[in-house]
Parts: C-alpha cells; structure tokens; sequence
C-alpha cells in the first residue's frame, strides 16, 4: 500500500463540505477553489455522509468530518520506563510516599523510606 499523504485539516473538509452542498459546486470547481484534488473532496464527503447518522442532513454530516482511524503498527516507545507498542495503566500513590531523585540523566520517582 502506498504511503498516505498529509492530512486535510479540518477546516478545509468543511468548506468542501459546505461548497458541494450548499454550492453545489462541482468536485472539479472545489478542486480549484481550494487546491484539492477531486477524488479527495469527493472522498471526505463521501465518508462523512456514510459516518452521519441521517446522511441528508447537513449539521450531522458536518460533525463527521472527522479523521478516520490510520492503519499501521502503534509507535514504539522507547523511553525508559514505557513498553514498546503497550499502554502502561498508571498507578495511584500516596505523595507522601514518593520523593524526586535527580540521576543527572532525568528525575526519577522513588519511594521515600
């Protein structure tokens, strides 16, 4: 699969929305006005009716706008402590059970004896 370009940015989805609804401009027309290829505005507005819960209607459609889920593997976290691709579940703890330890490298919790 090829990799995916940037992302539109929100507003911009909007306003494609908005000109072929409310314009009722062509994908061509958009294209130009807003510097998008056809296929992309014709896509945002496709997935967001198909998100919407009434596709007719404009405000729903419009709160749709948002960005789909992107494939692919989860980031690997490198740093010290944190689990590559796994999200570490916080742990509660008294303050007066835990000082600062400075290592040079970066602070560290420990616990206070």
């Amino acid at each position: 699969m090829p990799p995916r370009g940037p992302q539109i940015p929100l507003l911009k989805r909007a306003a494609i929305l908005t000109l072929h609804w409310h314009a009722e401009k062509s994908w061509i027309e958009i294209s130009t006005i807003l510097r998008v290829h056809p296929d992309t505005a014709r896509k945002i507005c496709i997935r967001a009716k198909e998100r919407a819960t009434d596709p007719n209607d404009f405000d729903d459609v419009l709160l749709h706008l948002e960005d789909a889920e992107r494939p692919g593997r989860p980031p690997k976290n490198t740093k010290e402590g944190e689990m590559e691709g796994v999200e570490k579940e916080d742990e509660v703890v008294e303050s007066s059970e835990v000082g600062i330890k400075s290592t040079g490298e970066s602070d560290k919790l420990v616990q206070v004896e």
